[in-house]
């Protein structure tokens, strides 16, 4: 089975894309160029609320985010 990667690195790339992932698990690297994974609650215009691996709820600032990595299976 191959795994495609696929990745968000503008606000709007992230605005456009993410909604349709409500539910999945996903790769957030932040400006600080620290990495989140976490599963994608709800998105909202100039956020996001996810729960990370551990169970914890976060809200994510989307002007804090440099780039989203989605693995989708082909």
């Amino acid at each position: 089975m191959q795994k495609r990667l696929l990745r968000l690195g503008t606000s709007a790339q992230i605005r456009k894309e993410l909604a349709r992932f409500t539910g999945k698990k996903i790769n957030i690297v932040l400006t600080d160029n620290t990495v989140v994974l976490a599963e994608l609650l709800t998105f909202a215009d100039k956020e996001l609320a996810v729960r990370n691996m551990r169970g914890q709820k976060l809200t994510v600032a989307i002007a804090d985010i440099d780039e989203i990595i989605i693995d989708l299976n082909d």
